[in-house]
């Protein structure tokens, strides 16, 4: 049914709206199929997309995602009320209908349904219909708006905005003219219009949308310090974070979240700024239809956990050897076994975790690593000359008293990692490894690999980081927002057995799973399979110009004449080293003070004040071996001691 409805004379404009036939659902679970005669014209506005649909669709597992031609879904079928089975249901869905221009460049529209493994077949009718309804220009552009940045903060500079064709009118909270000022608007998002009227009366508009992070915060740990001291800073805040020494940000002295300063003999400011970025990378979509499935145990021997994929290889870790198969999962050849593969899905790159001290990090001969690197690896396996130096070291490894795995998750551009060590997760940027610490989650509910760690996908949606992971409790892949957001099912399987380790290839759209024996896409032994999936991704970096960003911390360096900084005899820490629990004993007049325990990062990790005790037991067996720094500092006297963890 093709029905065109003129707005009147005077408007150049025209709505659109199809009814499709009903397709049929035959398979547990099916993909059902619709195709639209639609003119290739100047879609604007909101389209909406009616879904008819009959069948065994009673409860929320049961239900329809539609999928666009180009992978998007634009929305899911749920019917929330159990005893709904085989009774005539609808529901609308909203989106852009720019869109719509893109779909319908062959002047016909595609659109997918796939039901989810729980919809059944008794009912008397099963099947499901579309009706798409939007409104187009019959003459004319339409308008565009665009911003050279989605996200910013609110001492940021001016946005200038792009509207075409030009004459038309912006609008929207924050904006002035072609401009929108960031500054005293709340952290949030702000949706931004442009609305066009061509000579034909035609009216069209185009929105986007701009974030509004919070600033940084930064401080120190102790704002005075006496002359030839060193500070330690610190700074709050998203993105990639870099220190500076001047206020116009054109001199760089660190990156990451903590920073020395070095000897100071006079008070110095300095500032944080955050260089914004736009990596948004999501997975959108993902289809069960065809799967190509092979057996690896003669490459790999038996399943261990590890997988990564890169332009031209997959590569799945076994307890022999890691396998390296093409992208068809063809042209299998065995190569060294590595326990911390790692790529990243927008250069397509290979890298291992690494430690220069300990070499290739294996599972079997250290149960945890205290990461500094990633290292390239090149395409048989053997080091690659890149090295990238993390701002922050991550403790990663197997958790024995928890049974807890770390997690390895590649994302475009980024990587995430969860330490079962230290129960946070860290986003690593891969372009100069600056290392977020994101924050503390108990237990993931990872579904164990039998090696150290489990993999998944990680995600950016312009906002929060998320990750992508086999859930322990079913066949899910679950989605969550970091750190410790609740779960929503992203994917549901029938049958996937024990995979705990996937990942995904933007360059030819395809999931690549492992699980042992069979599962609902067949196999028999060691199975690595893919299957059709779909992303939403952009990596543009916004640049220099947007390091304004920023926050100030002044440190003021004191003669300190009336202080004085005593011998290692007045502090005394037992034992040293040691596994994390220890005493500290100090001399009397220490007894009313500050301790402050800092990582060699300059992290602080444990801070109390003293209450008239000249003794204090203290316990970091949570915290990653190494080096750190105790101080106790009062009014009169400043100790300070190095501790070594094992």
């Amino acid at each position: 049914m093709l029905v065109m409805l003129f707005a009147g004379t005077a408007k150049a404009q025209s709505t659109f709206s199809y009814l499709t036939a009903y397709d049929t659902i035959t398979n547990t679970p099916d993909t059902l199929h619709w195709f639209i005669p639609a003119p290739a014209a100047n879609a604007f506005g909101t389209a909406t997309m009616t879904v008819y649909y009959e069948g065994d669709f009673g409860s929320s597992s049961e239900d329809i995602s539609i999928i666009s031609e180009d992978g998007i879904e634009l929305g899911v079928t749920r019917s929330y009320f159990d005893g709904s089975d085989c009774m005539a249901d609808s529901v609308t869905f909203t989106f852009s209908a720019s869109q719509v221009n893109s779909w319908a460049a062959d002047d016909t529209l595609w659109f997918t349904g796939i039901t989810s493994p729980d919809v059944d077949l008794f009912c008397t009718a099963n099947h499901a219909q579309l009706l798409l309804t939007y409104s187009y220009c019959l003459t004319g552009p339409v308008a565009a708006l665009s911003a050279p940045l989605s996200s910013t903060c609110s001492s940021a500079g001016i946005v200038t905005l792009n509207g075409a064709p030009s004459g038309g009118t912006y609008s929207g909270e924050g904006v002035s003219g072609n401009t929108f000022d960031p500054q005293g608007l709340a952290p949030g998002s702000y949706t931004l219009t442009y609305t066009y009227t061509n000579a034909g009366g035609c009216t069209s508009s185009d929105f986007t949308e701009i974030t509004i992070n919070e600033g940084p915060v930064a401080s120190a740990l102790t704002d005075t310090i006496c002359t030839g001291s060193s500070a330690t800073l610190d700074v709050n805040g998203t993105g990639h974070l870099v220190w500076y020494s001047d206020a116009a940000l054109t001199m760089p002295v660190g990156t990451g979240s903590a920073y020395v300063t070095p000897a100071l003999s006079a008070t110095t400011t300095y500032y944080a700024a955050t260089v914004l970025r736009d990596p948004y990378f999501m997975v959108n979509g993902i289809s069960v239809a065809d799967s190509v499935v092979i057996d690896h145990d003669t490459i790999t021997g038996d399943d261990r956990g590890g997988i990564a994929v890169t332009n031209n290889y997959i590569y799945m870790v076994g307890d022999n050897f890691t396998g390296r198969f093409d992208l068809n999962l063809g042209n299998a050849m065995s190569f060294p076994r590595r326990d911390a593969l790692l790529s990243d899905l927008k250069t397509g790159q290979l890298y291992t975790l690494y430690n220069p001290s300990v070499g290739f990090p294996d599972e079997d001969s250290m149960g945890y690593v205290n990461i500094t690197q990633l290292r390239t690896l090149n395409d048989d396996l053997t080091l690659g000359s890149g090295i990238l130096t993390l701002s922050d070291s991550i403790p990663f490894g197997y958790d024995t008293l928890s049974s807890y795995r770390s997690g390895i998750f590649a994302g475009n551009g980024f990587t995430i990692i969860y330490s079962a060590l230290s129960r946070m997760w860290y986003v690593i940027d891969m372009q100069d490894g600056v290392v977020t610490n994101l924050g503390t989650l108990q237990d993931p509910d990872m579904n164990s690999a039998e090696a150290w760690a489990s993999y998944g996908v990680a995600e950016f949606d312009g906002t929060a980081y998320s990750v992508l992971y086999r859930y322990a409790g079913n066949s899910d892949i679950n989605r969550r927002v970091l750190p410790d957001n609740t779960p929503v099912t992203a994917y549901s399987f029938s049958n996937i057995s024990d995979m705990a380790s996937f990942t995904y290839a933007p360059w030819n759209n395809r999931l690549y799973m492992h699980y042992e024996g069979s599962g609902e896409f067949g196999g028999d032994s060691e199975t690595l399979l893919y299957i059709t999936a779909a992303d939403s991704a952009s990596t543009t970096d916004i640049g220099a110009a947007h390091l304004n960003c920023s926050a100030s911390v002044t440190v003021t360096v004191d003669l300190c004449t009336d202080v004085k900084e005593l011998g290692t005899a007045a502090m005394n820490i037992y034992p040293n080293p040691n596994n994390g629990v220890f005493t500290i004993v100090f001399s009397e007049n220490m007894s009313n003070s500050k301790v402050e325990i800092i990582s060699m990062e300059g992290r602080l990790v444990y801070a109390e004040t003293l209450k008239g005790a000249s003794t204090k037991d203290i316990d970091l067996s949570a915290f990653a071996k190494g080096m750190y720094y105790v101080r106790i500092s009062n009014d009169t006297a400043v100790l300070t001691q190095k501790l070594v963890k094992y």
